[in-house]
């Protein structure tokens, strides 16, 4: 999707909801492997990661580009890899799948998944959830709402405001370090 697109196609409720039902998602795939002593290996910066993570990516990468295949994507295990791309254009989303890995690995929970869009340097829509504790927060029209993992009824309103972004071109794969034909998108 488009910055456009999302303008077009989803409310600001929806579009921080639908977030947040990835961010549940990748979850719920990274929960059963949290103190079940999942092998820790490092990335290029000696910072841990784990198959719990890759999982995460995995599945938000593939949700964000069946709901929003124009809009391009920064995600951690991605970009630690094979870098950023020299060009993203002004709006795109910022993914960590499972931050907080080392205290995933020590059992604390402690951990989250965060789905971010950006819009010219700053935040306009995301969704946090805590797979151990089962919070999730999520933007809407009005703010921020707080619930819990699953839940579909009232949420506990927080205070802000969101913007959207407007019209881009998606970025070209094969950008400095970056494989050809990688979009950032796993």
């Amino acid at each position: 999707m488009t910055a456009q697109a999302a303008d077009d196609d989803l409310s600001d409720r929806e579009l921080g909801s639908r977030l947040a039902e990835i961010a549940e998602a990748a979850g719920a795939v990274i929960l059963p492997l949290w103190k079940s002593g999942c092998e820790v290996t490092a990335k290029a910066d000696q910072s841990p990661v784990t198959e719990a993570d890759r999982l995460g990516e995995a599945l938000i990468l593939r949700r964000l580009a069946e709901l929003f295949p124009a809009t391009p994507v920064i995600s951690e295990e991605d970009a630690s890899e094979f870098g950023t791309p020299a060009r993203i254009g002004p709006c795109f989303f910022l993914v960590d799948p499972l931050d907080g890995t080392k205290a995933f690995v020590r059992g604390d929970p402690n951990f989250t998944v965060n789905i971010g869009l950006v819009n010219h340097g700053h935040p306009v829509a995301g969704a946090v959830v805590a797979p151990a504790t089962g919070e999730v927060w999520f933007t809407t029209a009005g703010g921020v709402l707080k619930r819990t993992v699953g839940a579909t009824g009232a949420s506990q309103g927080l205070a802000g405001r969101r913007r959207h972004c407007a019209r881009q071109p998606h970025h070209e794969a094969g950008s400095p370090g970056r494989p050809e034909g990688r979009t950032g998108r796993g």
